[in-house]
């Protein structure tokens, strides 16, 4: 009997030891080296693992969970007392990246790792045909690398459109987001390099991207222009020629030469137009209440009416702040 009261106590002072400090955060690596190998059961090891999942299923404040799939292996971690979790997403023994959320460890409460040779590995192997010309440098940021291969198609849904209906709410695809956010960067040279992509969904989102920048820097170059002007009627109209009026001068005209690259090229509208007339049927999802794919013909997409309703989607992006949303 006093056995079983001395472990009835014991119990009842461990647990709450246990909810209180089940997992040590510092055992994360707090490191900007994205290059560098971290072994996944030697931070697992840190973590004690085991010991976690096995005491998260006797509480309801602590989940622990452990996924595989044939690539990737994630290990989940939430505390819901302390609002503290961590991600771990691990191939082939080591980690490709983590998200640890801790407002008790770091300055920043939250920091992510990412390791790019992991992630360009991990490209190769599910792109082994990827021709050389849309491969990434390993030293474009981790944004960049995320968000290109994912418009190219990695761990992303084959659609085209703006909004989607993903279960109950309409979301932007995940190619959508990822044009978006090389559009935030003025990564034009990735994008206008797409155009040319195999896959017709894909392609069709360097497209639009590149008609929306095309339009808008056409829109911002009319108005530097008018600056330009003002300020020349400004500079004769005065005797002593003004050295700052002149410097103003010479930066709006440089800021449209930086912008004339966003503009398509004569010969880029005609390969636009070819495609239109390719007779050629897009992947395409809407937002009418439940998610389906269905095939649009090009001709209806990069037609007159088709290219406005582009142009209003990025605009309603822009005002419903999508892009800052997309900015990481």
């Amino acid at each position: 009997m006093k056995r079983l009261l001395f472990l009835f106590f014991t119990m009842l002072l461990s647990a709450p030891a246990y909810s209180q400090a089940l997992v040590d955060f510092s055992k994360f690596p707090n490191t900007t080296d994205d290059t560098t190998a971290l072994s996944t059961s030697v931070l697992l090891d840190k973590l004690d693992w085991e010991s976690v999942k096995r005491h998260s299923i006797y509480t309801d404040t602590h989940r622990a969970s452990e996924t595989s799939d044939n690539l990737f292996i994630i290990y989940e971690y939430s505390d819901r007392t302390k609002g503290a979790s961590f991600r771990i997403t691990s191939y082939k023994g080591v980690i490709l990246k983590y998200y640890v959320d801790s407002s008790s460890v770091y300055p920043m409460n939250k920091i992510l790792y990412f390791n790019k040779k992991i992630w360009l590995n991990y490209i190769n192997n599910i792109l082994p045909s990827l021709p050389d010309e849309f491969k990434l440098s390993i030293n474009e940021p981790n944004n960049i690398l995320r968000a290109y291969y994912k418009l190219v198609g990695v761990d992303s849904g084959d659609e085209y459109g703006f909004i989607c209906e993903y279960s109950a709410v309409g979301m932007p695809p995940i190619r959508r987001g990822a044009v978006i956010t090389l559009l935030q960067h003025q990564r034009i040279d990735l994008i206008r390099n797409l155009m040319k992509y195999p896959n017709i969904q894909t392609r069709m989102y360097a497209i639009d991207a590149m008609i929306y920048n095309s339009n808008k820097s056409n829109h911002i170059i009319s108005q530097l222009n008018k600056k330009i002007r003002k300020s020349k009627n400004t500079l004769f109209s005065h005797k002593n020629k003004d050295p700052q009026l002149i410097n103003h001068i010479k930066t709006l005209s440089d800021s449209i030469s930086i912008l004339n690259y966003n503009i398509l090229s004569k010969d880029e509208w005609i390969g636009i137009h070819n495609l239109r007339d390719s007779k050629l049927k897009v992947k395409t999802c809407g937002n009418a209440g439940s998610y389906k794919v269905y095939e649009t013909p090009i001709s209806e997409l990069l037609s007159n009416k088709g290219i406005n309703e582009m142009l209003k989607w990025y605009k309603n992006f822009e005002r419903m702040d999508y892009f800052l949303m997309y900015a990481n």
